[in-house]
Protein backbone atom coordinates (compact mmCIF):
# COMPACT_ATOMS: atom_id res chain seq x y z
CA UNK A 1 0.00 0.00 0.00
CA UNK A 2 2.88 2.35 0.81
CA UNK A 3 4.35 1.63 -2.63
CA UNK A 4 1.07 2.34 -4.43
CA UNK A 5 0.64 5.54 -2.42
CA UNK A 6 4.07 6.73 -3.51
CA UNK A 7 3.21 6.02 -7.14
CA UNK A 8 -0.04 7.95 -7.07
CA UNK A 9 1.33 10.88 -5.06
CA UNK A 10 4.26 11.23 -7.44
CA UNK A 11 6.83 11.08 -4.64
CA UNK A 12 9.77 8.72 -4.49
CA UNK A 13 12.41 7.77 -1.96
CA UNK A 14 14.54 5.99 -4.56
CA UNK A 15 17.13 6.68 -7.19
CA UNK A 16 16.16 5.77 -10.76
CA UNK A 17 19.66 4.45 -11.45
CA UNK A 18 19.89 0.91 -12.78
CA UNK A 19 21.28 -1.14 -9.89
CA UNK A 20 22.05 -4.82 -10.28
CA UNK A 21 22.38 -7.14 -7.27
CA UNK A 22 23.38 -10.80 -7.48
CA UNK A 23 23.50 -11.86 -3.85
CA UNK A 24 21.12 -13.45 -1.33
CA UNK A 25 18.74 -16.29 -2.02
CA UNK A 26 15.68 -15.60 -4.20
CA UNK A 27 12.35 -16.19 -2.49
CA UNK A 28 9.91 -16.84 -5.32
CA UNK A 29 6.80 -16.02 -3.34
CA UNK A 30 8.23 -13.53 -0.89
CA UNK A 31 5.80 -10.93 0.45
CA UNK A 32 6.17 -7.62 -1.42
CA UNK A 33 8.05 -4.74 0.19
CA UNK A 34 8.93 -1.34 -1.26
CA UNK A 35 11.58 -1.96 -3.93
CA UNK A 36 13.47 0.57 -6.00
CA UNK A 37 15.92 -1.91 -7.49
CA UNK A 38 15.86 -5.45 -8.80
CA UNK A 39 15.45 -7.99 -6.00
CA UNK A 40 18.61 -9.82 -4.84
CA UNK A 41 19.34 -12.97 -6.81
CA UNK A 42 21.86 -15.75 -6.18
CA UNK A 43 23.64 -16.01 -9.50
CA UNK A 44 26.68 -14.39 -11.07
CA UNK A 45 27.30 -15.09 -14.76
CA UNK A 46 30.88 -15.81 -15.81
CA UNK A 47 32.69 -12.87 -17.42
CA UNK A 48 32.02 -12.49 -21.12
CA UNK A 49 35.13 -13.40 -23.15
CA UNK A 50 33.75 -13.54 -26.70
CA UNK A 51 34.19 -11.15 -29.60
CA UNK A 52 33.68 -7.48 -28.84
CA UNK A 53 30.25 -5.88 -28.90
CA UNK A 54 31.18 -3.84 -31.95
CA UNK A 55 32.49 -6.90 -33.81
CA UNK A 56 29.27 -8.83 -33.31
CA UNK A 57 27.05 -5.91 -34.23
CA UNK A 58 29.08 -5.46 -37.41
CA UNK A 59 28.42 -9.10 -38.33
CA UNK A 60 24.71 -8.63 -37.65
CA UNK A 61 24.54 -5.44 -39.72
CA UNK A 62 26.44 -6.94 -42.64
CA UNK A 63 25.09 -10.46 -42.82
CA UNK A 64 21.73 -10.86 -41.05
CA UNK A 65 18.67 -10.17 -43.17
CA UNK A 66 17.70 -6.50 -42.67
CA UNK A 67 14.18 -7.50 -41.67
CA UNK A 68 15.70 -8.68 -38.34
CA UNK A 69 15.08 -5.53 -36.30
CA UNK A 70 16.17 -4.42 -32.83
CA UNK A 71 13.86 -3.32 -30.04
CA UNK A 72 16.27 -0.71 -28.74
CA UNK A 73 18.18 2.34 -29.93
CA UNK A 74 21.37 0.55 -28.90
CA UNK A 75 21.08 -3.20 -29.58
CA UNK A 76 21.24 -5.46 -26.52
CA UNK A 77 23.82 -8.26 -26.52
CA UNK A 78 22.59 -11.03 -24.21
CA UNK A 79 25.16 -13.56 -23.03
CA UNK A 80 23.44 -15.45 -20.19
CA UNK A 81 20.01 -16.17 -18.76
CA UNK A 82 18.92 -17.54 -15.39
CA UNK A 83 15.28 -18.10 -14.51
CA UNK A 84 13.44 -14.76 -14.95
CA UNK A 85 16.62 -12.76 -15.63
CA UNK A 86 18.88 -12.06 -18.60
CA UNK A 87 22.45 -10.70 -18.51
CA UNK A 88 24.26 -8.61 -21.10
CA UNK A 89 27.94 -8.71 -22.10
CA UNK A 90 28.81 -6.27 -19.31
CA UNK A 91 27.16 -8.42 -16.64
CA UNK A 92 24.11 -6.21 -16.17
CA UNK A 93 20.98 -8.00 -15.03
CA UNK A 94 17.54 -7.49 -16.55
CA UNK A 95 14.11 -8.73 -15.57
CA UNK A 96 12.84 -10.51 -18.68
CA UNK A 97 9.16 -9.64 -18.95
CA UNK A 98 8.94 -10.60 -22.64
CA UNK A 99 10.20 -14.18 -22.31
CA UNK A 100 11.60 -14.56 -25.81
CA UNK A 101 8.26 -13.41 -27.24
CA UNK A 102 6.04 -15.32 -24.81
CA UNK A 103 8.16 -18.47 -25.13
CA UNK A 104 9.76 -19.02 -21.72
CA UNK A 105 7.57 -20.79 -19.19
CA UNK A 106 9.57 -22.04 -16.20
CA UNK A 107 12.60 -19.85 -16.86
CA UNK A 108 15.97 -19.48 -18.53
CA UNK A 109 18.53 -22.21 -17.84
CA UNK A 110 16.26 -23.92 -15.29
CA UNK A 111 18.52 -26.55 -13.67
CA UNK A 112 16.00 -29.36 -14.14
CA UNK A 113 15.61 -28.54 -17.82
CA UNK A 114 19.35 -28.27 -18.33
CA UNK A 115 19.76 -31.72 -16.81
CA UNK A 116 16.87 -33.18 -18.86
CA UNK A 117 18.47 -31.89 -22.06
CA UNK A 118 21.91 -33.18 -21.05
CA UNK A 119 20.61 -36.64 -20.21
CA UNK A 120 18.67 -36.91 -23.46
CA UNK A 121 21.60 -35.65 -25.55
CA UNK A 122 23.76 -38.33 -23.94
CA UNK A 123 21.28 -41.02 -25.05
CA UNK A 124 20.07 -39.93 -28.49
CA UNK A 125 19.59 -36.44 -29.85
CA UNK A 126 17.44 -37.10 -32.92
CA UNK A 127 14.77 -39.56 -33.97
CA UNK A 128 11.60 -39.25 -36.01
CA UNK A 129 8.09 -40.69 -35.74
CA UNK A 130 9.38 -43.62 -37.79
CA UNK A 131 10.62 -44.97 -34.45
CA UNK A 132 9.06 -45.11 -31.02
CA UNK A 133 10.77 -42.65 -28.72
CA UNK A 134 10.50 -42.59 -24.93
CA UNK A 135 10.85 -38.81 -24.59
CA UNK A 136 8.12 -38.06 -27.12
CA UNK A 137 5.70 -40.66 -25.79
CA UNK A 138 6.17 -39.77 -22.12
CA UNK A 139 5.53 -36.12 -22.92
CA UNK A 140 2.50 -37.03 -25.02
CA UNK A 141 1.02 -39.05 -22.15
CA UNK A 142 1.44 -36.11 -19.76
CA UNK A 143 0.19 -33.54 -22.25
CA UNK A 144 -3.07 -35.19 -23.28
CA UNK A 145 -4.24 -35.30 -19.66
CA UNK A 146 -4.81 -31.56 -20.02
CA UNK A 147 -7.17 -31.99 -22.98
CA UNK A 148 -10.97 -32.09 -22.80
CA UNK A 149 -12.16 -35.42 -21.46
CA UNK A 150 -8.66 -36.27 -20.30
CA UNK A 151 -7.51 -36.71 -23.88
CA UNK A 152 -9.89 -39.51 -24.85
CA UNK A 153 -10.24 -39.66 -28.67
CA UNK A 154 -7.60 -36.92 -29.14
CA UNK A 155 -4.34 -37.43 -31.04
CA UNK A 156 -1.13 -35.36 -31.26
CA UNK A 157 1.13 -34.36 -34.15
CA UNK A 158 4.43 -32.62 -33.42
CA UNK A 159 5.92 -29.69 -35.31
CA UNK A 160 8.81 -27.27 -34.77
CA UNK A 161 6.86 -24.07 -34.12
CA UNK A 162 3.49 -22.43 -33.67
CA UNK A 163 3.49 -21.35 -37.32
CA UNK A 164 3.89 -24.94 -38.48
CA UNK A 165 1.16 -25.96 -36.07
CA UNK A 166 -1.24 -23.43 -37.59
CA UNK A 167 -0.40 -24.66 -41.09
CA UNK A 168 -1.11 -28.26 -40.11
CA UNK A 169 -4.37 -27.26 -38.40
CA UNK A 170 -5.40 -25.53 -41.62
CA UNK A 171 -4.55 -28.68 -43.59
CA UNK A 172 -6.75 -30.76 -41.27
CA UNK A 173 -9.62 -28.29 -41.60
CA UNK A 174 -9.52 -28.34 -45.41
CA UNK A 175 -9.16 -32.12 -45.60
CA UNK A 176 -12.00 -32.71 -43.15
CA UNK A 177 -14.50 -30.27 -44.66
CA UNK A 178 -13.38 -30.07 -48.31
CA UNK A 179 -13.78 -26.29 -48.00
CA UNK A 180 -10.98 -23.72 -48.19
CA UNK A 181 -12.02 -20.46 -46.54
CA UNK A 182 -10.78 -19.93 -42.98
CA UNK A 183 -12.56 -17.60 -40.58
CA UNK A 184 -10.56 -15.58 -38.08
CA UNK A 185 -10.69 -12.32 -36.11
CA UNK A 186 -9.23 -8.99 -37.17
CA UNK A 187 -5.97 -8.10 -35.47
CA UNK A 188 -5.11 -11.77 -34.95
CA UNK A 189 -1.67 -13.28 -35.52
CA UNK A 190 -1.15 -16.96 -36.33
CA UNK A 191 2.40 -17.29 -37.66
CA UNK A 192 4.70 -16.58 -40.60
CA UNK A 193 4.67 -19.82 -42.62
CA UNK A 194 2.70 -19.61 -45.84
CA UNK A 195 -0.72 -20.79 -44.70
CA UNK A 196 -0.48 -19.13 -41.29
CA UNK A 197 0.75 -15.85 -42.76
CA UNK A 198 -2.37 -15.53 -44.86
CA UNK A 199 -4.56 -15.77 -41.76
CA UNK A 200 -2.69 -12.92 -40.06
CA UNK A 201 -4.86 -9.81 -39.69
CA UNK A 202 -2.41 -7.53 -37.89
CA UNK A 203 -1.14 -4.31 -39.42
CA UNK A 204 2.54 -4.44 -40.26
CA UNK A 205 2.59 -8.23 -40.73
CA UNK A 206 0.97 -8.44 -44.15
CA UNK A 207 2.99 -9.03 -47.31
CA UNK A 208 1.92 -8.03 -50.85
CA UNK A 209 1.43 -11.60 -52.03
CA UNK A 210 -1.54 -13.50 -53.37
CA UNK A 211 -3.23 -15.37 -50.48
CA UNK A 212 -2.84 -19.13 -50.38
CA UNK A 213 -5.39 -19.38 -47.58
CA UNK A 214 -8.55 -17.35 -48.35
CA UNK A 215 -9.62 -15.81 -45.08
CA UNK A 216 -12.70 -14.06 -43.71
CA UNK A 217 -11.79 -11.66 -40.89
CA UNK A 218 -14.51 -10.90 -38.36
CA UNK A 219 -14.71 -7.65 -36.39
CA UNK A 220 -12.58 -7.81 -33.23
CA UNK A 221 -14.84 -8.15 -30.15
CA UNK A 222 -12.99 -6.44 -27.29
CA UNK A 223 -13.68 -4.22 -24.32
CA UNK A 224 -11.39 -1.30 -25.24
CA UNK A 225 -11.77 -0.69 -28.97
CA UNK A 226 -14.78 -2.82 -29.86
CA UNK A 227 -16.52 -1.40 -32.94
CA UNK A 228 -19.84 -3.14 -32.26
CA UNK A 229 -19.82 -2.87 -28.48
CA UNK A 230 -17.52 -3.42 -25.54
CA UNK A 231 -19.40 -5.79 -23.23
CA UNK A 232 -20.33 -9.48 -23.35
CA UNK A 233 -23.94 -8.42 -23.98
CA UNK A 234 -22.77 -7.15 -27.39
CA UNK A 235 -21.43 -10.53 -28.53
CA UNK A 236 -24.61 -11.41 -30.54
CA UNK A 237 -23.97 -8.33 -32.72
CA UNK A 238 -20.45 -9.54 -33.51
CA UNK A 239 -21.73 -13.03 -34.31
CA UNK A 240 -24.48 -11.67 -36.56
CA UNK A 241 -21.95 -9.54 -38.44
CA UNK A 242 -19.60 -12.51 -38.78
CA UNK A 243 -22.40 -14.70 -40.15
CA UNK A 244 -23.30 -12.05 -42.68
CA UNK A 245 -19.67 -11.79 -43.81
CA UNK A 246 -19.38 -15.56 -44.26
CA UNK A 247 -22.63 -15.91 -46.21
CA UNK A 248 -21.75 -12.98 -48.46
CA UNK A 249 -18.17 -14.02 -49.21
CA UNK A 250 -18.09 -17.80 -49.54
CA UNK A 251 -20.29 -20.85 -50.11
CA UNK A 252 -18.61 -22.69 -47.23
CA UNK A 253 -15.85 -22.48 -44.63
CA UNK A 254 -13.31 -25.00 -43.39
CA UNK A 255 -12.84 -23.60 -39.91
CA UNK A 256 -12.55 -20.79 -37.40
CA UNK A 257 -9.27 -19.95 -35.63
CA UNK A 258 -8.64 -17.37 -32.92
CA UNK A 259 -6.47 -16.54 -29.92
CA UNK A 260 -8.47 -16.09 -26.72
CA UNK A 261 -6.17 -13.17 -25.87
CA UNK A 262 -4.43 -11.73 -28.90
CA UNK A 263 -0.64 -11.62 -28.58
CA UNK A 264 1.15 -9.61 -31.25
CA UNK A 265 -2.18 -7.93 -32.04
CA UNK A 266 -2.08 -6.00 -28.77
CA UNK A 267 -3.12 -8.32 -25.91
CA UNK A 268 -6.82 -7.81 -26.53
CA UNK A 269 -8.95 -10.43 -24.73
CA UNK A 270 -11.94 -11.43 -26.84
CA UNK A 271 -15.23 -10.64 -25.15
CA UNK A 272 -16.51 -13.38 -22.86
CA UNK A 273 -18.88 -15.68 -24.71
CA UNK A 274 -17.65 -14.85 -28.20
CA UNK A 275 -15.56 -17.99 -28.73
CA UNK A 276 -18.30 -20.59 -28.03
CA UNK A 277 -20.80 -18.69 -30.17
CA UNK A 278 -18.28 -18.37 -33.02
CA UNK A 279 -17.56 -22.11 -32.77
CA UNK A 280 -21.28 -22.87 -32.95
CA UNK A 281 -21.77 -20.60 -35.95
CA UNK A 282 -18.87 -22.00 -37.97
CA UNK A 283 -19.83 -25.60 -37.22
CA UNK A 284 -23.36 -24.86 -38.42
CA UNK A 285 -21.82 -23.69 -41.71
CA UNK A 286 -19.71 -26.81 -42.16
CA UNK A 287 -16.44 -25.79 -40.54
CA UNK A 288 -14.45 -26.92 -37.50
CA UNK A 289 -13.23 -25.00 -34.45
CA UNK A 290 -9.50 -24.36 -33.95
CA UNK A 291 -8.04 -22.89 -30.76
CA UNK A 292 -4.75 -21.03 -31.30
CA UNK A 293 -3.01 -21.67 -27.97
CA UNK A 294 0.50 -20.80 -29.17
CA UNK A 295 0.72 -17.89 -26.71
CA UNK A 296 -2.22 -18.47 -24.35
CA UNK A 297 -1.59 -22.12 -23.54
CA UNK A 298 0.30 -24.05 -20.86
CA UNK A 299 -1.03 -22.13 -17.87
CA UNK A 300 0.19 -18.70 -18.95
CA UNK A 301 -3.20 -17.11 -18.23
CA UNK A 302 -3.18 -18.46 -14.68
CA UNK A 303 -6.88 -19.13 -14.32
CA UNK A 304 -6.98 -21.96 -16.87
CA UNK A 305 -4.48 -24.21 -18.63
CA UNK A 306 -5.83 -23.29 -22.09
CA UNK A 307 -7.29 -20.01 -23.28
CA UNK A 308 -10.45 -21.62 -24.65
CA UNK A 309 -11.28 -22.88 -21.15
CA UNK A 310 -12.13 -19.33 -20.08
CA UNK A 311 -15.50 -19.75 -21.81
CA UNK A 312 -17.95 -22.44 -20.75
CA UNK A 313 -18.82 -24.76 -23.59
CA UNK A 314 -15.93 -23.73 -25.85
CA UNK A 315 -14.54 -27.13 -26.87
CA UNK A 316 -12.44 -26.93 -30.05
CA UNK A 317 -11.89 -29.68 -32.59
CA UNK A 318 -8.21 -28.80 -33.05
CA UNK A 319 -5.66 -27.07 -30.80
CA UNK A 320 -2.44 -25.53 -32.16
CA UNK A 321 0.52 -24.99 -29.82
CA UNK A 322 4.06 -23.64 -29.81
CA UNK A 323 6.23 -21.21 -27.82
CA UNK A 324 5.88 -22.12 -24.09
CA UNK A 325 5.45 -25.82 -24.86
CA UNK A 326 9.24 -26.20 -25.13
CA UNK A 327 10.40 -23.39 -22.84
CA UNK A 328 12.45 -21.95 -25.68
CA UNK A 329 13.37 -25.11 -27.56
CA UNK A 330 11.94 -25.52 -31.08
CA UNK A 331 8.72 -27.47 -30.56
CA UNK A 332 5.08 -27.17 -31.48
CA UNK A 333 2.15 -29.52 -31.72
CA UNK A 334 -1.36 -29.91 -33.05
CA UNK A 335 -3.89 -31.83 -30.99
CA UNK A 336 -7.03 -32.91 -32.80
CA UNK A 337 -10.09 -35.02 -32.28
CA UNK A 338 -9.41 -38.37 -33.88
CA UNK A 339 -12.24 -38.09 -36.43
CA UNK A 340 -10.75 -34.81 -37.71
CA UNK A 341 -7.16 -36.07 -37.66
CA UNK A 342 -8.04 -39.14 -39.69
CA UNK A 343 -9.25 -36.96 -42.57
CA UNK A 344 -5.74 -36.90 -44.06
CA UNK A 345 -5.25 -40.67 -43.94
CA UNK A 346 -4.46 -42.29 -47.26
CA UNK A 347 -1.66 -39.87 -48.10
CA UNK A 348 1.79 -39.35 -46.60
CA UNK A 349 2.79 -36.53 -44.28
CA UNK A 350 6.07 -36.07 -42.46
CA UNK A 351 8.01 -33.62 -40.29
CA UNK A 352 11.71 -34.45 -39.93
CA UNK A 353 12.35 -32.61 -36.67
CA UNK A 354 8.83 -32.56 -35.19
CA UNK A 355 8.89 -34.15 -31.75
CA UNK A 356 12.68 -34.07 -31.44
CA UNK A 357 13.72 -36.16 -28.36
CA UNK A 358 15.68 -33.34 -26.71
CA UNK A 359 12.85 -30.85 -27.18
CA UNK A 360 10.30 -33.37 -25.87
CA UNK A 361 12.43 -34.28 -22.85
CA UNK A 362 12.69 -30.61 -21.92
CA UNK A 363 8.99 -30.01 -22.61
CA UNK A 364 8.02 -32.95 -20.41
CA UNK A 365 10.15 -31.66 -17.53
CA UNK A 366 8.80 -28.13 -17.96
CA UNK A 367 5.22 -29.39 -17.80
CA UNK A 368 6.08 -31.36 -14.64
CA UNK A 369 7.39 -28.16 -13.06
CA UNK A 370 4.29 -26.18 -14.07
CA UNK A 371 2.16 -28.83 -12.37
CA UNK A 372 4.32 -29.40 -9.28
CA UNK A 373 5.01 -25.72 -8.56
CA UNK A 374 1.34 -24.77 -9.04
CA UNK A 375 2.44 -22.10 -11.47
CA UNK A 376 -1.07 -21.46 -12.71
CA UNK A 377 -2.14 -20.05 -9.34
CA UNK A 378 1.14 -18.14 -9.13
CA UNK A 379 0.62 -16.63 -12.60
CA UNK A 380 -2.91 -15.56 -11.68
CA UNK A 381 -1.71 -13.83 -8.50
CA UNK A 382 1.21 -12.01 -10.13
CA UNK A 383 -0.99 -10.93 -13.02
CA UNK A 384 -3.52 -9.47 -10.62
CA UNK A 385 -0.72 -7.65 -8.78
CA UNK A 386 0.60 -6.08 -11.98
CA UNK A 387 -2.85 -5.09 -13.26
CA UNK A 388 -3.76 -3.49 -9.91
CA UNK A 389 -0.47 -1.59 -9.87
CA UNK A 390 -0.85 -0.29 -13.42
CA UNK A 391 -4.42 0.82 -12.68
CA UNK A 392 -3.01 2.91 -9.84
CA UNK A 393 -0.46 4.38 -12.23
CA UNK A 394 -3.31 5.34 -14.57
CA UNK A 395 -4.50 7.77 -11.90
CA UNK A 396 -1.18 9.57 -12.24
CA UNK A 397 -0.31 9.14 -15.92
CA UNK A 398 -2.96 10.12 -18.50
CA UNK A 399 -0.88 8.50 -21.23
CA UNK A 400 -1.76 5.02 -19.93
CA UNK A 401 -5.05 4.24 -21.63
CA UNK A 402 -5.70 0.64 -20.64
CA UNK A 403 -4.28 -2.42 -18.92
CA UNK A 404 -5.70 -5.84 -19.74
CA UNK A 405 -5.13 -9.57 -19.85
CA UNK A 406 -4.65 -12.40 -17.38
CA UNK A 407 -1.69 -14.05 -15.66
CA UNK A 408 1.53 -13.46 -17.59
CA UNK A 409 -0.25 -12.35 -20.75
CA UNK A 410 -0.80 -8.66 -20.09
CA UNK A 411 -0.93 -5.55 -22.24
CA UNK A 412 -0.57 -1.89 -21.29
CA UNK A 413 -1.84 0.46 -23.99
CA UNK A 414 -0.52 4.01 -24.30
CA UNK A 415 -2.56 6.81 -25.87
CA UNK A 416 -2.12 10.55 -26.31
CA UNK A 417 -5.78 11.23 -25.63
CA UNK A 418 -7.89 8.86 -23.53
CA UNK A 419 -11.15 9.90 -25.15
CA UNK A 420 -9.93 9.68 -28.75
CA UNK A 421 -7.59 6.78 -27.88
CA UNK A 422 -4.92 8.15 -30.22
CA UNK A 423 -2.04 5.62 -30.18
CA UNK A 424 1.15 6.87 -28.49
CA UNK A 425 3.47 4.80 -30.68
CA UNK A 426 6.59 6.98 -30.55
CA UNK A 427 6.27 7.27 -26.80
CA UNK A 428 6.32 3.48 -26.49
CA UNK A 429 9.55 3.36 -28.52
CA UNK A 430 11.10 5.72 -25.99
CA UNK A 431 9.53 3.77 -23.13
CA UNK A 432 11.27 0.54 -24.14
CA UNK A 433 14.65 2.23 -23.78
CA UNK A 434 13.73 3.90 -20.49
CA UNK A 435 12.66 0.56 -19.02
CA UNK A 436 15.79 -1.13 -20.31
CA UNK A 437 17.89 1.53 -18.58
CA UNK A 438 16.15 0.51 -15.37
CA UNK A 439 16.72 -3.21 -15.93
CA UNK A 440 13.36 -4.18 -17.43
CA UNK A 441 12.88 -5.89 -20.81
CA UNK A 442 9.39 -5.84 -22.34
CA UNK A 443 7.91 -6.23 -25.82
CA UNK A 444 5.57 -4.07 -27.84
CA UNK A 445 2.62 -4.91 -30.05
CA UNK A 446 -0.71 -3.77 -31.38
CA UNK A 447 -1.51 -2.49 -34.87
CA UNK A 448 0.20 0.82 -34.09
CA UNK A 449 2.93 -0.54 -31.79
CA UNK A 450 1.58 1.35 -28.77
CA UNK A 451 1.03 -1.60 -26.41
CA UNK A 452 3.57 -2.94 -23.93
CA UNK A 453 3.58 -6.75 -23.99
CA UNK A 454 4.23 -8.40 -20.62
CA UNK A 455 4.64 -12.15 -21.22
CA UNK A 456 7.63 -13.26 -19.18
CA UNK A 457 8.62 -16.51 -17.45
CA UNK A 458 6.31 -17.91 -14.79
CA UNK A 459 9.04 -17.73 -12.11
CA UNK A 460 8.78 -13.95 -11.83
CA UNK A 461 8.20 -13.01 -8.19
CA UNK A 462 5.98 -10.55 -6.36
CA UNK A 463 9.11 -8.53 -5.62
CA UNK A 464 9.96 -8.51 -9.33
CA UNK A 465 6.47 -7.27 -10.13
CA UNK A 466 6.78 -4.53 -7.53
CA UNK A 467 10.06 -3.35 -9.01
CA UNK A 468 8.53 -3.38 -12.49
CA UNK A 469 5.75 -1.08 -11.32
CA UNK A 470 8.26 1.31 -9.80
CA UNK A 471 10.38 1.27 -12.97
CA UNK A 472 7.31 1.77 -15.16
CA UNK A 473 6.28 4.82 -13.12
CA UNK A 474 9.76 6.35 -13.43
CA UNK A 475 10.01 5.49 -17.12
CA UNK A 476 6.60 6.91 -18.05
CA UNK A 477 7.48 10.13 -16.25
CA UNK A 478 10.71 10.36 -18.24
CA UNK A 479 8.90 9.64 -21.53
CA UNK A 480 6.27 12.30 -20.87
CA UNK A 481 9.04 14.82 -20.22
CA UNK A 482 10.73 13.80 -23.47
CA UNK A 483 7.45 14.06 -25.38
CA UNK A 484 6.78 17.51 -23.98
CA UNK A 485 10.21 18.70 -25.10
CA UNK A 486 9.82 17.10 -28.53
CA UNK A 487 6.24 18.42 -28.85
CA UNK A 488 4.99 15.12 -30.26
CA UNK A 489 1.98 15.83 -32.49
Amino acid sequence: LQFLYLIVSGTSQCSSAFISHRSDTMLRRAAPTLRCELPPFEYTPPPYTGPSYDQLQAVRSEHLHPIAKHLYAKPLLVTHGKMQYLYDHEGRRYLDMFGGVSTMSVGHAHPRLVEAAREQMARVNHLTVLYSDQAMLEFTERLVKHLPGGGKDWVVWYTNSGSESTDFAYLLARAHTRNHHMVTVRNGYHGMSDGARNMVSTKGWKHPLAPSAPTIRGVLPNAYRGLLGTSPEDVPQYIAELKDQILCETPGVCGFIAERIQGIGGLYPLLDGYIPQAYELVRSLGGIAIADEVQCGFGRLGHTFWGFELDDGAIPDVISCGKSIGNGLPLGCVMAKREVAESIMGTSFFNTFGGNPVSCAVANEALKIIEEENYMAHNAAIGEQVVAGVKKLMEKHEIIGDVRGLGFMLGVEFVRDREAKTPAAQEVVWLLDELRDRGILVGKGGPEGNVLRLQGPYCMTAADAEYFLYALDESVTAVCNTAAKAKVA
